[in-house]
């Protein structure tokens, strides 16, 4: 049972990629070791409910997963695959003790000498404490490389994400310094169109004082003095349209990247 639910269950890492399945191991380590400190009963290696939910939403935040149910099912999948594991070796080693008993009983029974009997008796409990030594020794060692792979990729993203806040400040001076020079040519032009409006007003009004001018004379000069008015607007205008588009564009560029 243990082997066909490992293999139609997605294998070691129930279908989730090797450091995402490495990083939910690592937090729910922790939780687990939690749960044996606080509880005065035996640990039996599981998350408990008090802080089950805490759980989930540390694995989710950690890897960046969509929702606390896709925690939830692999947790639920772990949990039986331990417990089939654990099923598994147990009868591994009811076999082999019954394999023991039975070499010896026959030894016995052919008039062979009895002390290997406890011998064999003992040789069980040894040879499990070697390979539960060797289990362990193969965990450190897998939590070790883990480690190491997940730092070594933090520092990679951390080195990423420096290069794009560069490249990202870099680019907010550049659109800073033509939006300023942008301005400044459209001060300039408003500038130069305010002056010559004020020297024509000067002029015209100059002319339209002098006595000797007729009324006709001076409705001239004020339909004139209305219509540069209205061009020197219209100018300001059109100036002011050619950079709009431009500057908006590039103040929403900064915008977006700050």
């Amino acid at each position: 049972c243990f082997q066909e639910y490992l293999t139609n269950s997605g294998g070691r890492t129930g279908g989730w990629k090797d450091f995402s399945h490495q990083t939910f191991l690592k937090i729910r380590r922790r939780y687990v070791r939690q749960n044996s400190t606080t509880s005065d009963e035996k640990s039996d290696n599981t998350v408990s409910e008090d802080v089950r939910e805490q759980f989930y939403h540390e694995v989710m935040s950690t890897l960046g997963l969509k929702s606390i149910g896709v925690v939830a099912s692999h947790e639920e999948w772990f949990t039986k695959l331990a417990q089939l594991e654990a099923a598994s070796k147990r009868a591994l080693r009811d076999r082999r003790l019954r394999q023991a008993e039975t070499q010896s009983a026959r030894r016995s029974s052919c008039g062979g000498d009895a002390s290997p009997k406890p011998r064999l008796k003992s040789a069980p409990p040894t040879n499990r404490q070697q390979q539960r030594a060797l289990l362990d020794a193969w965990r450190e060692a897998r939590e070790r490389e883990a480690a190491h792979k997940l730092e070594e990729e933090r520092r990679a993203k951390d080195e990423e994400q420096r290069l794009v806040a560069r490249r990202r400040s870099k680019r907010n001076e550049a659109l800073k310094a033509k939006l300023a020079r942008f301005r400044q040519k459209r001060e300039q032009a408003m500038s130069s169109a305010r002056l010559a409006q004020n020297e024509t007003f000067c002029y015209d009004f100059q002319q339209a004082t002098k006595p000797c001018l007729s009324q006709v004379d001076k409705d001239r000069i004020r339909e004139r003095v209305v219509t540069v008015f209205l061009g020197v607007k219209q100018q300001e205008m059109h100036i002011f349209l050619d950079n709009a588009t431009i500057t908006k564009r590039t103040i929403s560029l900064l915008w977006g990247f700050n």
